[in-house]
This record gives structure tokens, C-alpha cells and sequence, in this order.
């Protein structure tokens, strides 16, 4: 599953000419940055993340939900990959993922973006740092597209400053 994962995100970075299915890695570098980036300005977005997929096992589709033996069994590698990497914040694609999401002994946060919208955080406990999981919508939806809103959401997860 690395490789492949490997060479979508490398098709959308480096060979991104308008394919519909690699829209939601341009949707979600504007929401992250607020704008449009150069080519050069992707590369660098690019290299200065992780992409994971949670599920580590093929589904038949976009839009096929795991069945629950896949949640079960991609529980380990995500903390492996919490552990090892220790992020400082995940923007999870997605309320399916979000809220089958392990708890691991964390706990949620309501942040309030704006007098209309709240957004879901869960904070994971990973050897005594605190690491923030925000929800969004897949940006391949019709909800999750808007990156100019979605940029507003992020900028605040990103200076979330938990009390």
C-alpha cells in the first residue's frame, strides 16, 4: 500500500495536469495555505508533510467504506506511525475515517471557527505529547472542496492552543 500511496501523491504533485481524482491534494494544500501555490511552492508543501492512509488495505472504490476486520487491522501501523513520527497536528479526510478512528486513550475538543461552524478535534496522548486529529470533509467532496473555508478552519486548528 506505501507505493501506491507513494505514487498517487507523486502523480498529484509532480504530474498534476486537472485529473479529477487527484483534485483533493490541490484542494487541501490551498486550505492548508491559504492560496494557490507555484509549482515550486507544491514540492516544498509536499515534502513538508506526511500523507497517510489509514485503511492499509485496498477497497474496491472511492467511496467504499472498509469493512470492520480493515479498521481492526490498521489500528497498529497508525500507532507505529504516531510514534515514530510524532507529528504536531493530522487533518483526517473525512468524517467515515474520523470517527473510526482509534480512541487511544485521548480526548475531544470542540474548536469554534466561526458563530456557524465547530470543528471536531480528538487529541491523541502519544508518549506525553499531545497530538490534535482535525476533522474535515474528504476534500473530494462537495463540502470538502471550498478550500478558502476550510483554510479559515485549519489556520485556527494550526494555532489551537489546548488549555
Amino acid at each position: 500500500c506505501f507505493s501506491q500511496t507513494h505514487d498517487v501523491v507523486h502523480e498529484a504533485v509532480y504530474e498534476y495536469n486537472g485529473q479529477p481524482y487527484l483534485r483533493c491534494f490541490v484542494t487541501l494544500e490551498r486550505a492548508v495555505t491559504g492560496k494557490e501555490l507555484s509549482q515550486q511552492e507544491r514540492e516544498d508543501f509536499w515534502q513538508s508533510v506526511i500523507f497517510y492512509n489509514y485503511i492499509q488495505y485496498a477497497l474496491l472504490g472511492p467511496g467504499q467504506s472498509p469493512n470492520n476486520e480493515y479498521w481492526g487491522k490498521s489500528e497498529k501501523a497508525f500507532v507505529e506511525m504516531l510514534e515514530y513520527y510524532m507529528p504536531d497536528y493530522i487533518i483526517v479526510w473525512g468524517a467515515r475515517l474520523y470517527n473510526g478512528l482509534p480512541d487511544l486513550g485521548g480526548h475531544a475538543l470542540k474548536l469554534n471557527v466561526s458563530d456557524e461552524y465547530t470543528a471536531d478535534v480528538w487529541v491523541y496522548p502519544i508518549h506525553g505529547k499531545n497530538i490534535p486529529a482535525l476533522k474535515i470533509y474528504h476534500p473530494s467532496m462537495p463540502r470538502g472542496k471550498n478550500w478558502h473555508f476550510w483554510h479559515e478552519v485549519i489556520d485556527k486548528f494550526l494555532n489551537l492552543q489546548e488549555e
